[in-house]
């Protein structure tokens, strides 16, 4: 961009950035839940209805109806559909929890994960925490897999789930993440979230503690034009 250039913004100054302070309850978790397709208009937009079109954009290179993504053969870009889902989690995990308290984001994203994302497993507990330590914090912190407390590997198959257990013939134990599966399990989960906190009163509650900091995004279309003097 030219040094001489100005950012205009094409918002008026009397549009208000987030009109979603002044919805009801059930408005506000219409507004957070809003599917992928079409894109949310105005100048807020849901930060999970962004989080969901950037997951599947990831994951198969495009948006489109999200009940026809994981039947979609193509493959894009694996290990940033991870982060943006585990970045997911732990967005649904402060609404799910009421709160954002530094030193419990691994309590929270285990929380919603074993009782959201592998609701149902016998091995939810277990999974959560694989999910966690072994691909959420190598995977935002380093880009890696690299974790002190499981071996872990990726796949783009659903396989039998998002996660499955895997013993080589020495009976070392290690967990391969399907990232397709993975993804399957975390559009289940917000279906299951969202389900719970249209009836749930706590649910409500949490969920209106944390919708003002977190529930939408102050999006602002923008041109450039050539500066005067």
């Amino acid at each position: 961009m030219p040094s001489d250039s100005l950012i205009t913004p094409t918002a008026r100054a009397s549009e208000p950035l987030c009109v979603c302070y002044s919805m009801t309850l059930h408005e506000q978790i219409d507004f957070f839940f809003a599917a992928p397709q079409p894109m949310q208009g105005g100048s807020s937009v849901s930060t999970l209805h962004l989080n969901r079109r950037e997951a599947q954009d990831c994951l198969i290179g495009d948006v489109i109806d999200e009940d026809r993504v994981v039947a979609d053969p193509r493959s894009h870009r694996l290990f940033a559909t991870a982060m943006v889902i585990a970045s997911g989690i732990d967005l649904l995990a402060k609404f799910y929890a009421g709160s954002d308290k530094k030193g419990e984001v691994g309590d929270r994203f285990i929380e919603f994960a074993e009782t959201f994302v592998f609701m149902g497993h016998t091995s939810a507990s277990t999974l959560a925490e694989v999910l966690y330590h072994g691909c959420r914090n190598p995977m935002l912190h380093s880009f890696s897999l690299k974790n002190e407390r499981f071996q872990i590997s990726f796949t783009n198959q659903l396989a039998s789930g998002p996660i499955w257990q895997a013993t080589s013939p020495d009976g070392a134990i290690s967990y391969v993440v399907s990232v397709r599966g993975l993804y399957a399990a975390y559009v289940a989960a917000i279906g299951r979230y969202e389900a719970a906190l249209r009836v749930d009163t706590t649910c409500q509650e949490n969920f209106s503690a944390m919708f003002g900091a977190y529930g939408a995004i102050g999006v602002w279309s923008a041109w450039a034009e050539p500066s005067k003097g």
